[in-house]
C-alpha cells in the first residue's frame, strides 16, 4: 500500500507514466532537479503526515528508500 502511494505521487510530481515506476527506480533516473525533488519530499510527508528528518532525505535514492522510511515512520507511531 506505502509502495502504491508513493508511486503515485511520484507519477503525479514527476510527470512520469506509472508503468516507469517501481521500487528500484532512482530519483536521478527523473531526472528531477533540486526543486522537485523539494516538492516531492513535501508531498510524502503531506501524503503519511510525517516528517523526514534531513539526513532521511539526502539517503533518498531511489522509491524503495522512500518506501522504507515511511513505513519506519508509521511503525512509530
Amino acid at each position: 500500500m506505502v509502495l502504491e502511494r508513493v508511486i503515485s505521487l511520484i507519477v503525479s510530481q514527476f510527470c512520469v507514466e506509472e508503468d516507469q515506476v517501481d521500487e528500484d527506480t532512482s530519483f536521478k533516473s527523473l531526472e528531477a532537479d533540486e526543486q522537485d525533488f523539494e516538492d516531492f519530499v513535501r508531498a510524502v510527508e503531506d501524503e503519511f503526515d510525517i516528517v523526514f528528518n534531513d539526513d532521511e532525505v539526502y539517503k533518498l535514492n531511489c522509491v524503495a528508500d522512500v518506501v522504507e522510511i515511511v513505513e519506519k515512520a508509521i511503525r512509530n507511531l
